[in-house]
């Protein structure tokens, strides 16, 4: 033991746990194989994957926190002088909360969130518009999910 003061199980239900995780270990190393060869296919058909990994990330943020991210690459490639990102300061952009599209991402993010049965929570500060936004989405969509 590991210096647990446990139980010791009968033989029964120790060969039931041993099979319930040998089976589970097995469905996790066939969808193992499943994921590797559907990222080698994507590879093969000249998808980057390391991009598309990055993109999958990105697209759970809402457009304020991508800018946010990109405005901070942006400043963490100046300051170890990678030269060759320069040209991406062009695309540094200030957000701008009371932007009513930002909002809305917000708002729709929430409801999303709620519909799906995702946890609240929201990824601003409950004090900011933004946070705000996704808080009214939220329970308008836990709302629309509860009478289903």
């Amino acid at each position: 033991m590991s210096g647990n003061n446990l139980v010791p199980v009968n033989e029964d239900e120790f060969f039931k746990y041993l099979s319930e995780i040998r089976s589970a270990e097995r469905k996790k190393d066939s969808a193992v194989a499943e994921l590797r060869t559907a990222r080698k296919n994507a590879k093969n058909g000249s998808v980057d994957l390391f991009t598309l990994d990055l993109v999958r990330k990105l697209q759970k943020f809402s457009e304020a926190e991508v800018i946010s991210i990109a405005n901070s690459l942006i400043a963490y490639a100046r300051y170890l002088r990678i030269n060759h990102m320069g040209q991406l300061e062009l695309l540094a952009v200030d957000i701008d909360e009371s932007d009513e599209k930002l909002q809305e991402e917000a708002f729709e993010r929430g409801l999303v969130a709620a519909k799906m049965g995702d946890p609240d929570e929201n990824p601003w500060d409950l004090s900011t518009q933004m946070g705000q936004a996704w808080a009214r989405g939220y329970r308008e969509g836990s709302v629309a999910a509860s009478r289903h």
